[in-house]
């Protein structure tokens, strides 16, 4: 009787403090998995066996670092991959810590690599119009790209991922400035633009309007963060965070 109520206790415990454990026991997302992503892309032109499901290194990595793995729809794995490039954007993934996961795309671009290119916009769902350290967006970084290729092949296939990524959400730099510009005039503070919606402040309060300004989660949280399509992270107190669907309703994170 007392090992059943010791166990219930733990279990309580671990869902209280927020602990997330994944498959193998580890917390998820699990950021070490992550270091060798860059030696990952550049071995990937060669397959792997494809015996446990995978057939390129990189992807092997991206999954299990966010237990997207062997079991997850794919839905569930887009949201939790998604999640997790937002979170460890800075964990680096080469030894020398030369290159961090945020940087993982345009690298992936400079290599000419299209496996990772592709599934960043299709399969995972990562926000495109991130601005870097330079004020340079996906797109602008693209354009840099095409103009400098000598080859027209590559040019064609560039322009192509130019569309995929417009198509998937991307923006120029110009026309997110012009935007935050805009909602300043009407909210106290504007966060990083993503998926088409903002996260704003007013009075104190936080929540997200979509492109056109329209509201989409009620201005009513002391501290938002991590955000998808669907999917939002907010918290009542600045220190406590839990997520919110698109109707503002609790629900499970994606490692719940």
């Amino acid at each position: 009787m007392h090992t059943r109520q010791l166990l219930s206790s733990l279990a309580l415990a671990l869902i209280l403090c927020g602990t997330t454990v994944a498959q193998s026991g580890s917390t998820c997302p699990d950021k070490h998995i992550l270091l060798g992503l860059k030696e990952a892309i550049d071995s990937s032109r060669k397959y792997l066996s494809g015996a446990d499901g995978y057939r390129f290194a990189d992807y092997k990595i991206v999954h299990e670092a966010a237990c997207a793995g062997k079991g997850v729809d794919k839905e569930l794995a887009r949201k939790r991959i998604a999640l997790m490039w937002q979170q460890q954007a800075n964990t680096p993934v080469t030894p020398d810590s030369s290159l961090r996961l945020r940087d993982m795309l345009r690298y992936a671009i400079k290599q000419r690599y299209q496996p990772f290119m592709l599934a960043a916009a299709k399969s995972w769902g990562l926000n495109l119009s991130e601005v870097n350290e330079w004020g340079q967006t996906l797109l602008e970084f693209m354009a840099e790209e095409i103009k400098a290729e000598p080859d027209s092949n590559t040019v064609r296939m560039l322009k192509e991922y130019e569309s995929i990524y417009r198509e998937a959400g991307a923006e120029h730099s110009q026309h997110l400035s012009f935007m935050v510009g805009i909602l300043s005039k009407r909210f106290d503070g504007v966060k990083r633009y993503g998926y088409g919606m903002y996260p704003v402040q007013k009075k104190g309060k936080w929540g997200w309007v979509n492109h056109k300004g329209e509201v989409i989660i009620p201005l009513q949280y002391k501290a938002v963060r991590h955000y998808l399509p669907d999917l939002f992270e907010v918290s009542n107190d600045g220190v406590h965070y839990y997520f919110v669907n698109r109707q503002n309703k609790r629900t499970k994170g994606p490692w719940e």
